[in-house]
């Protein structure tokens, strides 16, 4: 019986005998650490590791203590630097603790939408529930010694940085009302992409006399049963929620903007099944390879974004493969809806997948077809105390409404005011075209301040959010540490080096389809620009934000 581990080719032999294709080296690293042989497949090490006492000069202030900030956390807590994380809920968990509408889950497989340095998670659900989701954040905060460094429901008003001091001077808001001031050397903005709920600008709206509710501000004490509901908004959220809204209704009227491609998956409602954790448990390295193979198709998922002009030209619409996911899409909404041609009709969209983002069908279609559901097209004119008109005069009494409309997904680093050198401020610094960024994770004039993921351009499209948590906590704290050995005060990027950047990242954003699908969607902003998206392959953007290089810099 062989003994000794397997050489780091051989796991690459093994890797590509898994995934069936041969990598390229940004493919094999990001393969090689989702496997996460390692204690810590990403870590950032020291290279020159100073005394405890100069490193306690660098304090960092983390906002937000969701999975962008746990893992922050994680890695600051490895390397011995102090750090604090402010959460202005009264849990830990970011969105998973904002939003607890019935039937909330994560869209992606578990094995998938985890931390690969917490080894084999005992996920009860293939697709975790909302609150598991936050029991698994809680873990690992707890895991791994953050619980003393976490401030619950305390908020960070302001942050100015102080040129004279290379500090960051902060004021934050207790959950009394109080207010507290502080300084600190590293600023990290992790409070998530889906942070700031959007509520629609429908006249009327605040007039409505029944009980409104978000998916953002759910109040559990409201009973709905019996009751005839409103549902304004069909993305994810809405989409989720609906059909036990239609269970428990008297009735149920749906007001949809936009039609969306949903797609069904049979293990949504799953348990993980005993077998499968005992095989996890039981065989060495089965989690391992198995969540590999639950992730890396998501990193291909990038190749239905690219518009094929040649295909185009054929009489495609945007590319073969993506042509052919709408078909399959269109097969599955005419078979659940078999019989009920006017509802295929409003359920159709007109643009292409992906264009936005593709949701479950948690049970939207089959409730679509219950006597007790409407699904209304026509566009909302205004809401009365009781009641909601469409624009063709119709009037629907309801008792109570529910808003499920997303986020403002524009508004990054909302709700701070941020102001870096000479006092800008954020809105200053993208005022010409929108939201911008340098590797999504820092800015121009913005000194020892970083962004992971609720940052432009944040959101990649390929891998899933948690791996990307790590990648870029990993490279913030390389950065923190470069600053901390060189014994500077600060770093800062480079304006021609982010100018650079972002006329790469427009040039690759223009072969893609979003900006001519799905207009309307978060994907693009207020400008036209798709900003939420990174249109990136990983042969790209995984060697850059692996590590730092100084020469993108300026340090003082």
């Amino acid at each position: 019986m062989r003994e000794e581990e397997p050489s780091r080719a051989e796991v690459a032999s093994l890797i590509e005998n898994l995934l069936g294709e041969q990598l390229t080296p940004a493919q094999a690293q990001f393969a090689y650490e989702e496997l996460a042989l390692e204690e810590f497949s990403r870590e950032a090490t020291w290279s020159n590791r100073p005394s405890q006492a100069v490193i306690d000069r660098y304090p960092v202030c983390i906002v937000g203590a969701g999975f962008s900030g746990i893992a922050m956390g994680v890695q600051l807590k490895r390397l011995g630097i102090p750090f604090r994380i402010i959460e202005r809920q009264a849990e830990i968990g970011g969105t998973w603790v904002l939003n607890t509408y019935p039937a909330c889950r994560v869209d992606v497989p578990s094995s998938s939408y985890q931390f690969k340095f917490v080894k084999n998670y005992p996920w009860s659900n293939w697709y975790a529930t909302q609150p598991e989701n936050a029991q698994y954040l809680q873990h690992c905060a707890t895991q791994f010694g953050l619980l003393d460094h976490i401030e619950l429901e305390t908020e960070v008003t302001s942050a100015h940085w102080n040129e004279d001091a290379s500090m960051w001077d902060i004021v934050v808001r207790r959950g009394d009302g109080s207010t507290d001031a502080f300084s600190t050397a590293f600023m990290v903005s992790a409070a998530g992409f889906f942070s700031k709920p959007h509520l629609p600008d429908i006249a009327g709206l605040k007039s409505f006399e029944g009980p409104v509710l978000t998916t953002t501000g759910w109040n559990a004490d409201i009973d709905l049963s019996g009751k005839r509901l409103g549902l304004i908004g069909n993305g994810s959220s809405g989409a989720q929620l609906m059909p036990t809204l239609a269970r428990d209704a008297d009735h149920l009227t749906v007001f949809q903007r936009t039609p969306q491609w949903m797609a069904g998956n049979e293990k949504y409602f799953d348990a993980v099944p005993n077998e499968l954790q005992w095989l996890n448990d039981s065989i060495p390295y089965y989690w391992n390879y198995a969540c590999l193979n639950a992730t890396y198709p998501v990193t291909k998922l990038r190749e239905m974004f690219v518009v094929d002009e040649a295909w185009k030209r054929e009489g495609g619409m945007v590319s073969e493969a993506n042509d052919a996911f709408r078909a399959a899409l269109r097969a599955y909404i005419e078979e659940k809806l078999k019989g009920r041609p006017d509802l295929v009709e409003k359920s159709i969209p007109t643009y292409a997948p992906w264009g936005r983002r593709v949701v479950v069908d948690s049970g939207w279609y089959d409730a679509l077809l219950r006597d007790n559901v409407d699904l209304v097209t026509t566009g909302i004119s205004h809401i009365t105390p009781n009641a909601v008109v469409t624009r063709d005069g119709c009037r629907r009494e309801l008792d109570a409404l529910i808003v499920a409309t997303g986020f403002e997904t524009t508004d990054f680093l909302w709700p701070v005011d941020y102001r870096g050198r000479g006092g800008v401020s954020v809105q200053d610094l993208w005022s010409h075209d929108g939201p911008r960024g340098y590797l999504s994770l820092m800015m121009p004039d913005f000194p020892n301040f970083f962004m992971i993921y609720g940052a432009p351009n944040g959101q990649p499209a390929q891998g899933v959010m948690s791996s990307w948590a790590e990648i870029w906590s990993r490279y913030v704290s390389k950065a923190i540490m470069m600053v901390i050995e060189k014994g500077k005060g600060s770093m800062a990027c480079k304006m021609d080096i982010h100018q650079h950047y972002n006329r790469l990242l427009d040039a690759e954003g223009d072969k893609l389809l979003w900006k001519d699908e799905g207009k309307g969607g978060y994907y693009l902003n207020p400008h036209g620009r798709p900003s939420a998206n990174l249109p990136f392959d990983l042969d790209f953007y995984l060697p850059k934000v692996t590590s730092p290089n100084a020469d993108d810099f300026t340090f003082t």
